[in-house]
């Protein structure tokens, strides 16, 4: 770690290929910095601000996010598998998702409002009472994605792929599927769509 800038310079920098795994890279605040191919798995970000970045091609898998705020943050092509984002600030929330790996990980009762995931793998991911209103799925894998009491009014769950929701436990107003995702949102009643 002696080549990275010091802790209070995380400011307009790219970070290459760096390896944080298990430790605590930063103190407070990370303004417009890229990320690129760095090991964080298991790091401790808690508490830190991350502003106008983004990770691409980065493992941050089991990360530490508590308290930490993430306002205009990209991942592309990351590995987040288990992270618990729900336990993030909501102050200035916004993040969007490109050809990440989300698996495991719990955005419960986060505001996700208009937030993007483009082939993005979530299987198993818990959006419970999360805030997907105008959200989009494109060519993402929600196969068992808990979405119970999920605001996904007027989101776009066309690209979703293996989608199973139902209806009655989380409110769809609005919400866009392709006609071939419908068997996905009455499997709950047991019916057999043919043709």
């Amino acid at each position: 770690m002696s080549d990275l800038p010091s802790p209070d310079s995380y400011v307009n920098t790219t970070i290459n290929a760096a390896d944080f795994t298990h430790q605590r890279p930063f103190e407070q605040e990370v303004y417009a910095c890229e990320f690129v191919d760095c090991e964080f798995l298991g790091a401790d970000l808690r508490q830190v601000a991350f502003v106008d970045c983004t990770f691409r091609g980065c493992n941050l898998a089991m990360v530490k996010l508590a308290g930490a705020r993430l306002q205009g943050v990209r991942f592309v092509d990351c590995k987040l598998m288990g992270v618990s984002f729900f336990e993030v600030s909501d102050f200035g929330f916004s993040v969007g998702f490109e050809g990440s790996n989300l698996n495991y990980a719990s955005m419960r009762s986060l505001n996700l409002r208009q937030t993007s995931f483009v082939r993005c793998s979530l299987q198993e991911s818990d959006l419970y009472e999360a805030d997907l209103r105008q959200a989009t799925f494109e060519q993402s894998d929600v196969a068992g994605v808990s979405w119970e009491r999920a605001n996904l009014e007027g989101a776009d769950l066309q690209g979703a792929l293996n989608l199973v929701l139902d209806p009655a436990k989380s409110r769809t107003r609005g919400m866009k599927v392709r006609l071939e995702q419908l068997p996905g949102l009455v499997s709950r009643f047991g019916l057999k769509i043919e043709g």
